[in-house]
């Protein structure tokens, strides 16, 4: 079936569905993501406008744009080289630009120059499904034994833990604030990038970062002792030296980071939402 683009045409899509009456229409759309939130507006407009058309995005298949649709929302999955029509009367190439004299947004504009009305004006931004949280809170620093408890001195497995979150596809921060007794060994690794110091020392602050958290590591502390208060304890693991997690209470897992193995946090991570995790992981210690 044919694929158009309104702009190059001259003609619009409530035109086309006017003349031809299709039943299914692919809206294929190739752009970024601001583009994409904003263009769902349009999409809501469509399928409420004509409820007996049935819409569905032609999104690019390396976009991963699929997984902020709601329920209502048809996809396809596309393959730029080679887009199967097949199954729909119409596709139609979104051109999605921007008005010249910034009068409207894109959404706007789409709607004029594309869709062929402007009444009424869509709410480009639509909910999106709640994402889950993807932040790992870290804590490798001991006010009061930076070398006893922390990660001075063990640089390169704090390294390894570091990268290890981010294999599983998660996001480090390390939380180690900057308060009126810091202790000067506990100086900042070159290669941490995301962290708070230089923000306010708040407790509020801490608490507030943690449980809008998928997991806390780090040493024995006060972090980790707000990261107890703050998630299940099943998803809080312990950097342990020579003093054991069951300091901490019951049921709280740790890797003993004085003979660590490679990988063990990168397990622990993609497993910390599993059932009997507890049971699994308390307690370990390599």
């Amino acid at each position: 079936m044919e694929i158009i683009n309104c702009n190059e045409s001259g003609n619009t899509i409530t035109s086309y569905i006017e003349e031809y009456k299709p039943k299914r229409i692919l809206l294929l759309f190739f752009h970024g993501l601001g583009d994409f939130l904003g263009f769902r507006g349009v999409y809501k407009y469509l399928i409420e406008e004509y409820p007996d058309i049935e819409f569905a995005y032609g999104l690019d298949k390396n976009m991963g744009y699929e997984r902020f649709l709601l329920e209502y929302e048809k996809y396809e999955l596309i393959d730029r080289a080679s887009i199967n029509m097949d199954n729909y009367d119409f596709g139609f190439l979104i051109a999605y630009t921007q008005n010249r004299e910034g009068e409207m947004c894109k959404a706007e504009n789409c709607m004029l120059e594309e869709v062929g009305t402007f009444d009424p004006l869509p709410i480009p931004h639509q909910p999106v499904p709640v994402m889950p949280p993807r932040l790992v809170p870290v804590h490798f620093f001991s006010t009061w034994g930076p070398s006893a408890f922390g990660m001075v001195g063990r640089e390169e497995t704090a390294h390894k833990i570091w990268g290890e979150i981010i294999q599983a596809g998660l996001i480090p921060i390390e939380t180690h604030f900057e308060h009126t007794y810091s202790n000067p060994e506990n100086k900042n690794f070159d290669w941490i990038n995301a962290h708070v110091r230089g923000v306010k020392c708040d407790a509020e602050n801490l608490m507030s970062l943690i449980q809008n958290s998928y997991a806390f590591i780090g040493v024995i502390s006060g972090n980790i002792h707000a990261a107890l208060s703050s998630l299940p304890r099943e998803k809080v693991l312990a950097l342990t030296t020579y003093m054991p997690s069951r300091a901490l209470g019951e049921g709280v897992s740790s890797i003993n980071i004085d003979n660590y193995e490679e990988g063990s946090v990168y397990e622990w991570l993609i497993n910390v939402d599993r059932k009997n995790l507890k049971n699994n992981w308390t307690n370990y210690n390599i």
